[in-house]
């Protein structure tokens, strides 16, 4: 393979990588502005995951830099990519989807719907192990490549197909929920409101799972030609889930803000109805013939 075939998507991912790092770290000092009120858990989640993100860049970051810069490693060798890319993005995955696990059981109130979540999502961190574990062995990507057919297709494959499961199975639960509890009658705010969670939920839902999908279809032709582009979504998988999430918590400013207009149009409509009745029983009174 020629050298621009296979250290090109290498390049193309860390470059990505570090965009989506910067729209993160956007998204969590907006974070940390707007909602320092928040449980301590989930101000938690948040810190654990940018840690976790910045970790994956600069383990990218350093290995890319042995390729082309200090020529310590070659384009081929894996390097730590086995700890960057499977352990430390499937274990971001893994609290992503716990976290919208726990949302749905907001919903519905049942425990076993979010656990069944749980369980995948934690089957797919095992994929995500079970393919850094051939990595270590393979040290090599044409190596990693040459037992796809046998024992890493399969895993991979896994991997992938629990993931868009999750995430779809996620998003599928949450707008059928939200459109379940919507209230019918109510002032269209509302309906507004409910509008946008339903199709934030679908379009977060849907772009991991089709980075997910991208990542199979372009892995199992990536072993028969030795391309290298499944690198490219399979480096951005985890900033995904990420920036979706913070994507979400953010968003509720808006939320908050269109609810907080509710009320106040509720307010002044039900002021200005009060208003008009005292004007019409003054009216009333001032019109009124008193008998002698």
């Amino acid at each position: 393979m020629s050298t621009s075939l296979r250290a090109g998507p290498e390049l193309i991912a860390i470059l990505l990588n570090w965009g989506l790092f910067g729209v993160l770290s956007l998204q969590v000092y907006i974070y940390s502005q707007s909602f320092s009120t928040d449980k301590l858990a989930l101000k938690s989640l948040v810190g654990v995951l940018y840690i976790l993100e910045a970790t994956q860049t600069f383990l990218m970051t350093q290995t890319v830099w042995s390729y082309f810069v200090s020529e310590e490693g070659k384009p081929e060798d894996i390097g730590v990519t086995w700890l960057s890319v499977w352990v430390v993005g499937g274990l971001v995955a893994l609290l992503v989807q716990s976290f919208y696990a726990y949302r749905v059981s907001v919903f519905t109130r049942n425990k076993l719907i979010p656990g069944a979540i749980i369980m995948i999502s934690i089957a797919s961190f095992g994929g995500a192990l079970g393919a850094a574990v051939l990595s270590i062995q393979a040290k090599t990507i044409d190596k990693l490549l040459d037992t796809t057919s046998l024992i890493g297709f399969p895993i991979i494959a896994f991997w992938a197909v629990s993931c868009a499961l999750c995430d779809g199975l996620i998003a599928g639960l949450m707008c059928y929920y939200l459109r379940r509890n919507n209230p019918v009658g109510e002032f269209s705010r509302t309906q507004a409101i409910v509008a946008k969670l339903i199709r934030m939920t679908i379009e977060t839902g849907l772009l991991t799972a089709l980075t997910s999908t991208l990542i199979l279809i372009l892995y199992y032709p990536s072993s028969l030609k030795k391309f290298t582009y499944f690198l490219v979504p399979l480096a951005e998988h985890a900033k995904l889930y990420s920036t979706t999430m913070m994507a979400v918590l953010n968003n509720r400013t808006k939320f908050r803000d269109t609810a907080a207009a509710s009320t106040e149009n509720r307010l002044v409509f039900a002021s200005s109805i009060r208003e008009d009745s005292v004007k019409v029983t003054e009216l009333k009174m001032k019109n009124q013939t008193i008998p002698v």
